[in-house]
């Protein structure tokens, strides 16, 4: 009998994640979100119906107050603000700053939408954050619920989320990008202590061998599977990758105390993993 609930229970869950991601999701640029189905877009009108109200009437909102809509099959559209002609990609709960974001000569990298400050890194031939992304937006979370660790080590996004979660002129890091990040330091054997930041301030157990000559400084920020919920802060990290496994999951690059190396491996879309964006 335990066996049959477990096996209902599973079903159920995953009846519940499809109904979920058979929506399409408006963000507008106040903050707010609409789930609904999208039935056409003009010039400058979306025409919708409520996701929970589809025998309901067409309801019409201008282009003009929305950023991005998120399709139910996954993929994204962003739109033009019609007051500052700029391509959005921003925190809907955030005050929006217009002004163009840009790298410094002392490699730190400024985000218009938020004003946060990150470090960068080049290495080889691509031009890497050097901290984790920390810019509220879409499906993410704080490790824990805990708005101290969103500053001391990142967000965590599902996938579909971190796909467009890095701002203007970056992107999501794929297969491709960490294959020649692994290949420049040799291989994922090496780069697993090259990568990771040395001492014990937050990696917690054997970390000795860490040098992070690279400058990369992973951190061990934990993940949010999505069945488990939070842990491994402390003892790893997983980044996601742009490149799709199947479905239902995408790769990432997993890096923990219980190994020796950076484990490339596909998770389900729906876990919370950290986000490293790269220039394009």
């Amino acid at each position: 009998m335990k066996n049959i609930a477990l096996l209902l229970s599973i079903v159920f869950q995953f009846a519940i994640i499809e109904l979920l991601s058979a929506q399409d999701i408006i963000y507008k640029t106040d903050g707010t979100e609409i789930n609904a189905k999208v039935i056409e877009i003009d010039e400058s009108t979306i025409k919708y119906k409520n996701f929970d109200q589809q025998e309901g009437p067409i309801r019409s909102i201008s282009k003009s107050t929305v950023f991005l809509i998120k399709y139910k099959e996954g993929t994204v559209e962003k739109f033009v603000n019609a007051n500052t002609g700029s391509n959005l990609n921003q925190n809907p709960n955030s005050n929006f700053n217009s002004g163009k974001s840009s790298v410094t000569s002392d490699n730190t990298f400024t985000d218009s939408r938020d004003g946060k400050i990150y470090k960068i890194v080049i290495i080889g031939d691509q031009t890497w954050f050097a901290e984790n992304l920390n810019f509220q937006f879409g499906t993410s979370w704080c490790y824990g619920d805990d708005l101290k660790n969103c500053e001391e080590y990142g967000r965590l996004y599902d996938w579909e989320t971190a796909l467009v979660a890095c701002p203007e002129g970056w992107q999501l890091p794929s297969d491709d990008n960490w294959a020649k990040l692994m290949n420049f330091f040799g291989s994922e054997k090496i780069a697993y202590n090259i990568m990771k930041e040395s001492g014990a301030l937050h990696w917690k157990g054997k970390s000795s061998k860490a040098t992070n000559e690279s400058g990369f400084t992973a951190l061990p920020s934990g993940i949010k599977d999505f069945y488990d919920g939070y842990g491994g802060q402390g003892i790893c990290t997983a980044f996601w990758s742009s490149t799709e496994w199947q479905k239902k999951t995408g790769m990432a690059y997993y890096i923990g105390n219980d190994l020796t190396f950076a484990y490339h491996h596909y998770y389900l879309k729906k876990n919370g993993h950290s986000v490293r964006c790269i220039k394009k």
